[in-house]
């Protein structure tokens, strides 16, 4: 009697989970007590009322209006599949991320994005213990839309000033700074939570896996200043109590495993360059250095390795062996 084969993606997910668990079990004598991180930046590509997280297929489905930034295109339909290899707007090729947050409307009643947001990956200052690479397909949100009665989970800063916990007052008329910090420990299992926040605080729990801190800084224009976010307009608060972000990560782990070894575990502080630099493009360098020094070159960065295209001829479909729902397809 012969034995059945397990599928290969059955194989292959085992193997995953098992690195997973392995992973955090590992020992890491090397890893310095000095802060590694990276800094990414992401410009706005647009605004809409849809929310791929909460409520996945449903268009305008949010009560409120959010600014999205990563991926190009993000709406109702996003899937992890989608945000792969897809064109986005961050400095960072590899950054197959979405990321949105509720708009601003000012004092006079009239809504404005924020034009960029700074995301920094880091391993925190003062800490041996390593982090580990962002599972495929993670969807996680810090903040809550409808608090109304705990402190706001965002600071907020005008200009170069102090953060404090509410937006700034309409006295201040530079540019406002809303920064959120994710928490960092996975249950290495779900890539999404029944509430959404499946990123949790670490406690040392079996199987909990520590991952980057994701620190997301959003840049709101001059005039911000005495705003409320859309979000505190539905729950009836203001001063950006409702603030929250959603975070969904679609990036190579092959990339990214090299990207926490080099900067984060190294306790190196790492940063993409610009064309400004003397590097290509893309490049990302130790600025903890003078003069900073060269980490992964452009080409390594690519978010992934362009594979040769075979094509492959296939026999056309007859009407007698398409279904129904291809032949309406086709019409």
């Amino acid at each position: 009697m012969r034995r059945r084969r397990k599928p290969l993606r059955i194989l292959a997910a085992t193997a995953i989970v098992a690195t997973a668990v392995v992973a955090t079990g590992t020992a890491w004598a090397s890893v310095p007590s000095r802060e590694g991180n990276l800094l990414t930046t992401c410009t706005l590509d647009h605004v809409g009322r849809d929310d791929p997280i909460k409520f996945p297929g449903a268009p305008g489905g949010s009560a409120h209006q959010h600014d999205f930034f990563g991926v190009k295109g993000i709406d109702a339909f996003t899937t992890t599949a989608s945000l792969r290899n897809h064109p986005n707007t961050c400095n960072f090729a590899a950054d197959s991320i979405a990321v949105w947050i509720p708009s601003m409307v000012w004092a006079d009643g009239s809504e404005h994005p924020a034009t960029r947001i700074d995301i920094y990956y880091r391993k925190q200052v003062h800490s041996r213990v390593a982090v580990h690479a962002f599972p495929m397909g993670l969807r996680t949100i810090v903040g809550d839309a409808m608090n109304t009665t705990k402190p706001s989970a965002a600071v907020w800063e005008c200009g170069n000033g102090t953060f404090q916990g509410a937006i700034p007052p309409a006295a201040c008329t530079a540019e406002v700074q809303e920064s959120m910090y994710f928490p960092q420990c996975w249950d290495g299992r779900d890539l999404d939570a029944p509430d959404h926040h499946t990123l949790v605080g670490c406690t040392g729990a079996p199987g909990e896996i520590r991952l980057p801190q994701i620190q997301v800084i959003a840049h709101f224009p001059p005039g911000s200043g005495g705003g409320k976010l859309e979000s505190d307009i539905d729950a009836s608060t203001s001063a950006g109590s409702t603030a929250h972000d959603d975070y969904w990560f679609a990036g190579n782990p092959r990339l990214w495993r090299m990207i926490i070894r080099r900067c984060l575990n190294a306790g190196v502080q790492c940063r993409v360059v610009g064309r400004e630099a003397a590097w290509p493009r893309g490049s990302i360098v130790n600025v903890s250095v003078t003069p900073p020094k060269l980490v992964m070159t452009a080409s390594e960065a690519r978010p992934h390795p362009k594979r040769r295209h075979v094509t492959r001829h296939r026999p056309r479909a007859t009407a007698a062996s398409q279904t129904s729902g291809e032949r309406t397809a086709r019409r």
